[in-house]
């Protein structure tokens, strides 16, 4: 089987050099950088994130990788399985919307853990891993598109996967046959199923395996250990063919090193899912030119693609902060009363 385009993605992110990017994106990867942490900060405190950071500790206590804000350590693979966690434990983090990605949550976390058991790195050597896994993750992302997300997976958490190991990856060295078997080993543990958005914790786990499933694909290929060297070019098994029923293969790779990616991720305004944020945007201004409350609306009507109302458009039930912050008719109604989300 041609193994091309994984080849080309695995020799762009091996050979990634700071002097091969452009100023404006290396500034605005520190946007990210920023971001990233002042999620992982607030994640924190949330209880998911400290349940989870208590049963790290207690299974690997031993580790130079910092828990943000919990002033302990644990090995590289247990930091970025909490770190990862916490980003994405509020909605927050940075999202790349054509790829449907939380790259920081994934990428950033596992970059820093692996950083550190290596005793530190350069700052330009830390920003070109993490630059390298932001453009696999939304190329990965871009490929697959909506599709995959209605399909019922969880795209931070399954092309998060690749981005992750690209980034470890770069930092660790390794040759580009290496990395084309660190994506490939990142690959085959891909997965989040979409229905953890519905009254439970786990949501936010899925950046966390990401990132930690990234940090042991770079690890392992750096020992020799092999993964699916065709990863995308497969057609049975394989990660485009299995993960959604329309893919474009050709979108890995256009414009590599030409057209970057990172700084197509923003930022999020509102600590709820991305496909409510146009919503929310216009029932402020319409509340601002229109002064209306919740008692003067009896129904509210939201045009939307498919996907976004598989995502977020189903009948409210209350039962968990997660199950709000994904839900947009909850969503709209808050934005109504409250004037903000």
């Amino acid at each position: 089987v041609d193994d091309g385009d994984t080849r080309r993605l695995a020799t762009f992110a091996s050979a990634l050099t700071f002097d091969d990017i452009p100023r404006a994106v290396v500034d605005h990867a520190k946007l990210c950088l920023l971001d990233t942490v002042g999620c992982g900060l607030f994640g924190s405190t949330l209880s998911w994130s400290r349940i989870l950071a208590e049963c790290v500790r207690e299974l690997e206590p031993a580790g130079s990788s910092t828990l943000w804000g919990l002033s302990a350590t644990a090995s590289a693979t247990g930091a970025a399985l909490v770190n990862g966690t916490m980003v994405h434990g509020f909605e927050l983090d940075d999202l790349h919307k054509r790829s449907i990605v939380h790259p920081g949550s994934v990428v950033t976390t596992a970059a820093l853990a692996v950083a550190e058991s290596l005793e530190g790195c350069p700052g330009p050597r830390f920003l070109t891993a993490v630059i390298a896994g932001y453009e696999v993750a939304a190329r990965v992302g871009m490929s697959v598109g909506a599709a995959h997300l209605l399909a019922g997976w969880h795209p931070t958490g399954t092309h998060g996967t690749l981005g992750a190991a690209a980034a470890c990856g770069s930092l660790l060295g390794l040759t580009p046959e290496q990395m084309q078997h660190a994506l490939g080993i990142a690959g085959t543990q891909a997965c989040g199923l979409m229905a953890s958005q519905f009254g439970s914790m786990v949501k936010r786990f899925h950046a966390g395996r990401a990132a930690q499933s990234g940090v042991y694909a770079g690890l392992l290929a750096r020992r020799g250990f092999t993964g699916i060297l065709p990863l995308f070019e497969s057609e049975y098994g394989g990660y485009l063919t299995t993960f959604s029923p329309r893919s474009d293969r050709a979108l890995l790779t256009a414009g590599l090193g030409e057209t970057w990616e990172t700084r197509a991720v923003g930022f999020k305004p509102y600590s709820t899912n991305g496909s409510c944020h146009t919503s929310i945007d216009a029932l402020i201004e319409m509340k601002r030119h229109h002064g209306f409350g919740g008692d003067d609306v009896e129904t509210v009507r939201v045009f939307a693609s498919s996907a976004t109302k598989e995502h977020v458009g189903w009948p409210y039930r209350p039962d968990s902060v997660t199950t709000a912050q994904m839900n947009l008719p909850y969503i709209a109604a808050v934005t109504i009363t409250d004037g903000d989300a």
